[in-house]
């Protein structure tokens, strides 16, 4: 959350200064977004299309800000040298939030493609109703992995439906019909 708030005051502050409507858009839409969240988790799908853009014009910024210098004072010879802090901060500041997301991302991604993560495994709860809808609800007659024209389908007789929200509608299908 703290990178989160640096990140909306370096657009602020950008914004003010060179008059540029698209970081004050940014900075609105992702405060309005931020709050939708934190009300109703389910934002958090659209939270992260602002957190990748907010990130990545911090490092693009920071980059900006500390590359040259800092390569000029790694790259100069001599014992007494003085680092330039401030440009090193902002490099290395680039360089492990990039870092961390990618290594993020890619342990999710890994972790959903080999089914091991802890938050994909469903909670006993609900694994137990769908596990109960599965052995006492009749077969809904409806072959769930068959492709169909857009013309000409019906839903058998016997078929029937769940009501509830399609994520998890989605999971329901796919622990009654493996």
């Amino acid at each position: 959350m703290q990178g989160r708030i640096e990140e909306e005051v370096i657009l602020a502050l950008r914004s003010r200064r060179e008059n540029r409507p698209e970081f004050l858009f940014t900075i609105v839409w992702s405060i309005v977004v931020l709050i939708a969240t934190i009300q109703h988790l389910r934002f958090e799908y659209y939270l992260a299309v602002n957190l990748a853009l907010l990130a990545a014009v911090f490092a693009a910024w920071a980059l900006g800000y500390g590359l040259e210098k800092t390569v000029a004072a790694l790259r100069a010879p001599g014992k007494g040298k003085t680092f330039p802090l401030p440009e090193i901060t902002a490099v290395a500041l680039a360089v492990l939030l990039t870092g961390t997301l990618a290594g993020a991302s890619a342990a999710a991604n890994f972790g959903y493609a080999w089914r091991d993560v802890a938050y994909v495994a469903l909670d006993d709860d609900w694994r137990d109703a769908l596990e109960w809808m599965n052995t006492h609800t009749p077969d809904s007659g409806v072959d769930y992995y068959a492709i169909y024209g857009r013309d000409g389908f019906r839903y058998p007789a016997e078929s029937y439906g769940i009501m509830s929200w399609w994520d998890h509608v989605h999971r329901a299908t796919r622990r009654m019909q493996p």
